[in-house]
């Protein structure tokens, strides 16, 4: 399989990959046991609800911000699901 791939800068400087003239989105993924969440953080409003919710899960300043190991399973999945742009969402249970 053969793919068109270019790099382009954007504004405010983050890297945009291109491939087949499509914009590559960045996205990270965040596993528990059979828990998976996906961040897409081009979708992120930083309404900072998932971290006043779940302090010890959401951290913005800790690398990588995301600690699934700081509350339990169904607690996460309350939190992700308040996400109100989508930026958090579960990929699988």
């Amino acid at each position: 399989m053969d793919f068109n791939f270019s790099v382009n800068r954007a504004p405010v400087h983050r890297l945009v990959i291109v491939l087949d003239g499509v914009p590559a989105v960045a996205t990270r993924t965040y596993e528990k046991g059979s828990l998976k969440i996906l961040w897409q953080p081009e979708l992120c409003s930083h309404c900072e609800n998932c971290w006043r919710g779940l302090p010890d899960v959401f951290k913005p300043d800790a690398r990588p911000w995301v600690n699934l190991e700081g509350a339990s399973t169904p607690d996460i999945i309350d939190q992700v699901t308040q996400c109100p742009t989508g930026a958090l969402s579960i990929l699988s249970r």
